[in-house]
Parts: C-alpha cells; sequence; structure tokens
C-alpha cells in the first residue's frame, strides 16, 4: 500500500475517534437546549434557567424566596405524558444516532485494520470507508432533522410543566439550542472526511497511473 494511501487512512482513524467522541460527549451531556433567562410576570427572572440534553434536564425557577432547582429525567417525564418532547420523536432521535454509532465504530475499526493490512476492494478494505462514513453522516442527518423539528414545533414555545406556567413562568420565544446540539452537528461533519481523504487519494493514484502509462516517444513530437 503506498504511503499516501496509509496516511489518508490513519488521518481517516483519528477523525473517526474524534468524531465518535465528540457524538458521546453530545449524548452525556444537557445542553441540547437552554433558555437563560426565563421569564415571570412578563419580565426577565434573573435567576430562573432551563437546559436539557436527550436524558436529563435542570430547571432551576425563582419564585421570590430563592431559586429552586429541579432536574428532571427525559424518560420520565415522557411515561407521564407531560414532556416538552414527543415520545416517538425521542425514541427515533436517539435510535438513529445509536444507529450512526454503530457504523462510526464500524468505519473506525476498519481503517484501523487496514493501517495494518495490504489493501483489498471490499467494504472491509479502504474504500469501504465511503460507506461507513455516509451511513453515520445519514444516521445523523436524520437524528438531527427530527430534533430540529421538535425543537421548532413546540420547544422553542415552552418547555415548562403546567405548574410553572400557573406559577406565571414563561419560556416562550426564549429557548435556543445549546453547544451540545451543535457539537453533534461537529461530528457529524467530521464523518464526511475519510470518504473526502479516500477519494482524495483514489484521484491521486489515478493521475499517477495515467502519467506511467503515457508513452514517453509522444514528447518527442
Amino acid at each position: 500500500m503506498k504511503s499516501s494511501r496509509r496516511l489518508a487512512i490513519f488521518i481517516s482513524l483519528v477523525v473517526y475517534v474524534i468524531g465518535t467522541s465528540l457524538v458521546l460527549v453530545a449524548l452525556s451531556t444537557d445542553f441540547w437546549a437552554e433558555s437563560e433567562p426565563l421569564h415571570r410576570f412578563g419580565k426577565a427572572s434573573k435567576y430562573s434557567y432551563f437546559h436539557t440534553g436527550l436524558f436529563v434536564g435542570v430547571r432551576q425557577l425563582d419564585y421570590g424566596y430563592g431559586p429552586r432547582r429541579e432536574y428532571f429525567s427525559m424518560f420520565a417525564e415522557l411515561d407521564d405524558g407531560i414532556s416538552f418532547f414527543g415520545k416517538f420523536t425521542w425514541i427515533f432521535t436517539l435510535f438513529l444516532i445509536g444507529v450512526g454509532l454503530i457504523w462510526s465504530f464500524v468505519g473506525l475499526f476498519v481503517s484501523f485494520l487496514n493501517l495494518f493490512v495490504e489493501e483489498i476492494n471490499t467494504v472491509a478494505g479502504p474504500r469501504g470507508l465511503h460507506i461507513w462514513s455516509w451511513l453515520s453522516v445519514a444516521s445523523y442527518v436524520f437524528a438531527m432533522t427530527l430534533y430540529c423539528k421538535q425543537f421548532f414545533g413546540t420547544m422553542r414555545y415552552n418547555v415548562l410543566l403546567r405548574e410553572h406556567l400557573l406559577d406565571d413562568f414563561s419560556s416562550d420565544g426564549l429557548v435556543h439550542l445549546g453547544v451540545s446540539f451543535y457539537v453533534f452537528c461537529m461530528a457529524t461533519v467530521l464523518h464526511i472526511f475519510p470518504s473526502v481523504m479516500i477519494l482524495l487519494t483514489d484521484e491521486r493514484e489515478k493521475i499517477s497511473e495515467k502519467e506511467k502509462s503515457m508513452d514517453p516517444t509522444v514528447l518527442l513530437y
């Protein structure tokens, strides 16, 4: 295997490690959506805020005698039917991210394996990285689309419970996508690079082979 090809595979491996790690970081943090401050009686409530991930979140509300922080579980609120998130949307979002992670780990393994073996023209070879990269990207993009649909459909208008609304708290128009969501977006973009690296080395090899096959006598005329 040519050194340029092996370098491309090594870079792909590094990118897979970083990209997959970022997906896991995004999953394990609770800043997919956030709002600071929340409003009460139509005015900003300085010590009231909200942020959530795909599993857990925090609501801190100031009732006037000190802020009260409430940790909540997405699963528990969905199970009780009081969540701001749709149950099936939540399930399919996690399912798609899980499927994407499977493809990411396959791509990572294939990259690692091909550092030490001769090139093979199957899905287990360098060209297989095209498949694993784009399968990962497709899964993550679909998950991202589902999340954005939920966010722009309901979450940006309200992430509070009925009891909070009765106490005149409001999150209408105050919620925005958080850093965890953007980390996930960054990870998705990174998963494109292994395919790009292999594509570039393919093109370079084609040009090199074309130059070698050129008849040197043609240059004399």
